[in-house]
């Protein structure tokens, strides 16, 4: 995930349905092994869920779009923005409220925001 230019949060599924009007792009891992209790309150705040199996990898929303996706390599197809894509899949970046911060493996970039 950090490598798609967008900031990261690791939350609960619990802190997700209370105050899920704050994650813009979820990416929930294993949706298949959610409980019906879990899904039904995942069908309220997102709508129809794409038919996941005990094996998928996770559902992604992006755009509005709800996908299961299997690869993390899709998911960073999903997920990339333009900054992210053009410096290619290998480059960290670390996003802040104030900051944001690019890593290639050499260079460490900061950019403090106003």
């Amino acid at each position: 995930m950090q490598r798609t230019g967008r900031d990261v949060a690791f939350i609960t599924m619990e802190d997700y349905l209370e105050h899920w009007q704050f994650w813009q792009t979820p990416v929930i891992p294993f949706p298949g092994l959610l409980d019906q209790t879990t899904l039904a309150e995942l069908r309220k705040r997102l709508g129809t869920l794409p038919s996941a199996q005990i094996d998928s990898g996770a559902l992604v929303v992006c755009d509005g779009k709800l996908q299961i996706i299997d690869q993390v390599s899709e998911i960073w197809e999903i997920l990339a923005l333009p900054e992210a894509r053009t410096d290619g899949k290998e480059t960290c970046w670390y996003i802040g409220e104030n900051f944001r911060a690019r890593w290639d493996g050499r260079d460490l970039q900061l950019h403090i925001m106003d």
